[in-house]
């Protein structure tokens, strides 16, 4: 993963403070970036469109409404883009993959974090961290993104870009994450039948079985395979050990995998 240069690269600007059009343009067009600037909405999605537009710098509350429309159009073409607004505190759900900027910012600020939106990956820099069917599919790619999120602020930081912008996001990622791991283990005590008073999980919890057998255990009860003498006893690594019915070996696996998930 490479660091992008802005130069070359075409921006479209959506601002409508005049003063403000103006300084930003002129910082990126001296990074070499040639810049689209639009005051409104209609402009703004006709510019949305055009094939050579690399980013964008966008204020999500104009004058003449939400430039949600605008991000809509950049994210279906995968053409990433950047908060600069003074209207919200983080971006619409939808688009919380994208660095947000408060009004008002430093120049290193709003360049550090548009370097950061051109270099990521697109699937990083467009489609928010969320839940899926598969939740532990999705715990996994959320590891993998957050891996590359670190690589590129390192990357970023040993160039001497600001990386304020792209830190908040890495934190926000953080905290997708652990909703997510915290859903999967809630799901695995219901799939395994583990009573309401089990005790909470520590953060690297894991279900063990006895490898000598293939039996299938019932949890907190020893239990062993038909004509052998091997024993063993389903457990968790805080060393409490519960109640519940018998289950079978699907069921084990999956609910042992999702609490081994190194949550």
């Amino acid at each position: 993963m490479q660091v992008r240069s802005l130069t070359g690269s075409e921006i479209l600007l959506v601002e409508d403070e005049p003063l403000i059009a103006v300084d930003l343009a002129h910082v990126l067009e001296c990074e070499g970036a040639r810049v689209h600037h639009a005051r409104d909405i209609e402009p703004a999605l006709r510019m949305a469109d055009f094939p050579s537009l690399t980013a964008g710098i966008i204020d999500l509350r104009l004058a003449t409404g939400s430039a949600e429309a605008v991000c809509e159009k950049l994210a279906h073409r995968n053409v990433p883009f950047i908060f600069y607004t003074g209207a919200v505190a983080e971006p619409p759900a939808r688009f919380a993959a994208a660095p947000l900027i408060p009004k008002p910012a430093p120049p290193p600020t709003i360049l550090g974090a548009l370097r950061y939106a051109l270099s990521a990956d697109p699937r990083d820099i467009v489609a928010p961290l969320q839940a899926a069917p598969d939740l532990l599919r999705a715990i996994r790619d959320g590891e993998e993104r957050i891996e590359r999120v670190r690589a590129l602020i390192a990357r970023l930081e040993a160039l001497g870009s600001d990386t304020s912008a792209a830190q908040r996001l890495l934190a926000s990622l953080h905290n997708a994450l652990e909703a997510m791991r915290a859903s999967a283990r809630t799901s695995a005590l219901h799939l395994l039948g583990a009573p309401t008073i089990f005790p909470a999980l520590s953060e690297r919890t894991h279900l063990t079985k006895n490898p000598t057998t293939q039996s299938a255990p019932a949890w907190g009860r020893p239990f062993h395979k038909k004509g052998q003498h091997e024993r063993g006893r389903l457990t968790a690594s805080t060393g409490s050990v519960m109640r519940a019915g018998r289950i079978s070996f699907p069921e084990l696996d999956a609910a042992s995998v999702l609490v081994h998930a190194d949550f």
